[in-house]
């Protein structure tokens, strides 16, 4: 025991020596860059503490400035509408003053103690500006220092709004903060808005990126900007230099990520409070999306009526579209107008195989629902003939096939539905 004892105790006191120095400052030469203007240059200064100091850039952006479609004066709508989209419910959103914007660039990719965030971003309202504050280590034993700050930043928010940040930004910072022996800070509410990117447009958009979401849902386009992926070689680059300008495409990307991210809120925000004509060209196809997506939320009633809205423009929604609000209104119990749709999809679909789904759900309305025989034996033949069809270009016989099953089931039983009546006046008379 005394022998592993003390070579515990070694290896803490060679951890100890290892450690960066966390009393120390940056190399005279860093010293004499900075103070030489560079990283004035970049709106960005040495932020001293006692015992160290990192890079701080502090950028204040008007409220009446607009970023796309939207201003960031509208994230003051904020409201507890968006703690539908946020990972605890128990703190609830009572204002846009409670949100954390942050984003990081890293080193790599994983959430492992190897991966060091060099710069985090952080963005918040402060009274009539948003500022984006950013924190960046120009060596290792500055790391320390900076999550000090950003500790101490943490405490003043209830929420923090990232972009993968419930995978990737957060373990990864929690991680620095165990390794440099701080308290981890508490672990916040997080709206981490890829999740609900991904559940309102992963089938419409090619991509899910944060550039491909601004581009086509918030009208941003940045003009030239460093690619994400890029920023671990440049900052690679700059710890050989010591060239504060060649972490400046750097500074600039993880800036405008956190605008982004706050002009997203806006957007997530208005559909969550129903104002969709405050978001510029919407059209019925997106309000169905929206209305599923709400429905999962568990805001029903307000699916409801952003669904209605839409199907006043039915005409306008594609094939899928009307499936989708097909099976909301299914859902919802609200048959005769989900009949209507698939009514409707049968009829841009004929002769396609396409329509097999909407066919057996119109034999099952007609037969269980509007208690019509007839009708529910017309659709139900018009699926079979298709069924058959497929069945003879298709592989997937065994499942077919157990549908066919169904399908003939479902026939004889209607058959039989509509012969009893006359079979009855016969045996009257």
């Amino acid at each position: 025991m005394n022998s592993l004892r003390d070579r515990l105790l070694r290896l803490t006191k060679s951890n100890d020596e290892q450690r960066p120095d966390r009393n120390a400052t940056a190399s005279d030469a860093a010293e004499t860059e900075a103070e030489g203007g560079e990283w004035r240059q970049l709106e960005a200064r040495i932020c001293r503490t006692d015992g160290g100091a990192f890079v701080l850039r502090r950028r204040r952006y008007s409220l009446a400035g607009r970023h796309g479609r939207y201003s960031l004066g509208e994230l003051n709508a904020i409201n507890n509408r968006m703690n539908a989209l946020a990972s605890a419910s128990d703190r609830p959103i009572l204002g846009p003053e409670q949100l954390l914007f942050f984003d990081t660039e890293t080193t790599g990719l994983g959430v492992g103690a190897g991966n060091v965030p060099f710069m985090i971003g952080c963005g918040y309202l402060d009274g009539h500006e948003f500022v984006v504050e950013q924190l960046f280590m120009r060596n290792p034993a500055e790391e320390y220092h900076a999550l000090l700050h950003l500790g101490s930043l943490l405490k003043r928010f209830s929420h923090v709004v990232t972009y993968n940040g419930r995978s990737f930004d957060w373990p990864v910072l929690k991680n620095r903060f165990v390794l440099h022996r701080l308290d981890a800070p508490e672990e916040p509410s997080h709206l981490d808005f890829l999740y609900a990117a991904r559940s309102l447009w992963s089938r419409q958009l090619a991509s899910c990126k944060l550039s491909t979401v601004e581009q086509q849902k918030l009208g941003i386009f940045r003009g030239h900007d460093l690619p994400g992926s890029e920023a671990p070689e440049r900052y690679r680059q700059y710890l050989i230099t010591r060239r504060a300008r060649d972490m400046e495409e750097v500074f600039l990307h993880n800036e405008r990520d956190i605008v982004t991210l706050a002009v997203l809120a806006v957007h997530f925000q208005h559909l969550l409070s129903g104002t969709l004509h405050k978001t510029p060209d919407i059209v019925p196809e997106d309000e169905v999306r929206v209305a599923g997506w709400l429905d999962k939320l568990n805001l029903h009633s307000l699916a409801q009526e952003v669904l209605h809205a839409a199907l006043h423009q039915a005409g306008q929604l594609k094939r899928e579209q009307l499936l989708e609000a097909a099976a909301l209104c299914k859902k919802w119990h609200d048959y005769d107008r989900a009949a209507r749709l698939w009514r409707a999809y049968c009829q841009r679909s004929a002769g396609t195989l396409h329509a097999l789904e909407p066919l057996i759900e119109l034999a099952m309305y007609y037969e269980h629902r509007r208690r019509d025989p007839e009708a529910a034996l017309h659709w139900s033949l018009q699926a079979r003939r298709l069924l058959e069809r497929r069945m003879s270009l298709s592989r997937r016989q065994a499942q077919d096939r157990a549908l066919l099953r169904e399908i003939d089931h479902r026939l004889d039983r209607l058959r039989r539905k509509i012969d009893k009546p006359a079979q009855e006046m016969m045996h009257f008379h």
